[in-house]
């Protein structure tokens, strides 16, 4: 994996109408994998599968073929952008016989409406220039068919028994898959769980703490943690009493922290007011 082209490596960092960094609608998924290289983010199910690369760029796939790109400042929730490369370089956008239109391009009245009329879909932000100056930006843009639901893995794991044993089990399953920059492999369960894998086994799980979808304008994401639950892990739960770990282990509370030990794992519950909020617990096992 190292020796692959990561995104910001990219060659080509034009997008026009019908070519998305040298990709065009209707090629293979295997034909953009290997154009881009590993993509830090995947989720799919069935027949459709989005690649993400970077955290701000994603390509939509129904039955293995390109139909839709999706750039957008907003596209991943802040919980996943920070276990993702956040390595991202300026793309252009190119309308026949108009200069390259960068992210920090000033937009006119009649730019944004030859852009609307390029793109299927267009969005803009208000930056402020000074005190009393604004200026109108790119913040998104679409094209082609946008994939806007992911079935869910419903199937968490949620502390019972041995994690090695989930994964063996529920491999052909698992919808939501992350790639970090230190190239471990994370698998995301709707039920706000983060599963570390390395060398084919899991070595640490993260349980966060479940965030809003409002602004996600990767529709599918948003609709894939709608449908989730707060974690639960082995008979505790998100929002629960502090003193409820007694019940699975044994941890020493200081702070807004519970330091915790049991057979199959030892870390960290992060509390609040004397409730669960979220975790980082090392695989023992």
């Amino acid at each position: 994996m190292s020796n692959g082209p990561k995104f910001k490596e990219f060659n080509d960092m034009r997008v026009t109408p019908s070519l998305f960094f040298g990709q065009q609608l209707g090629q293979s998924l295997e034909q953009t994998r290997s154009a881009l290289g590993l993509a830090s983010l995947e989720l799919g199910s069935e027949n459709k599968k989005i690649l993400i690369y970077g955290r701000n760029h994603a390509f939509h796939f129904i039955d293995s073929k390109l139909v839709g790109y999706q750039f957008h400042i907003n596209l991943l929730p802040m919980m996943l952008n920070n276990e993702l490369p956040l390595t991202n370089k300026e793309l252009e956008i190119h309308l026949d016989s108009h200069e390259p239109i960068k992210l920090n391009t000033a937009l006119t009245t009649q730019l944004i409406s030859k852009l609307k009329q390029s793109f299927s879909s267009i969005n803009t932000a208000t930056y402020k220039k000074s005190m009393t100056e604004t200026q109108q930006q790119i913040a998104g843009i679409s094209q082609g068919t946008l994939v806007k639901s992911i079935k869910g893995n419903s199937n968490c794991y949620g502390g019972i028994g041995l994690v090695d044993d989930y994964i063996k089990k529920n491999r052909s399953n698992f919808t939501l898959e992350l790639l970090n920059a230190d190239h471990e492999k994370i698998i995301i369960t709707n039920c706000n769980e983060l599963l570390y894998e390395n060398a084919g086994y899991i070595s640490k799980i993260k349980l966060i703490e479940p965030f809003s979808t409002k602004n996600i304008k990767l529709k599918a994401l948003a609709n894939y943690f709608k449908k989730s639950s707060a974690w639960q892990f082995a008979g505790v739960k998100y929002e629960g009493f502090t003193d409820s770990l007694s019940s699975i282990g044994e941890y020493d509370e200081f702070l807004d922290k519970a330091e915790f030990t049991s057979e199959l794992w030892n870390g960290y519950f992060h509390t609040y007011d004397g409730l669960l909020i979220s975790a980082e617990l090392m695989n023992n096992n």
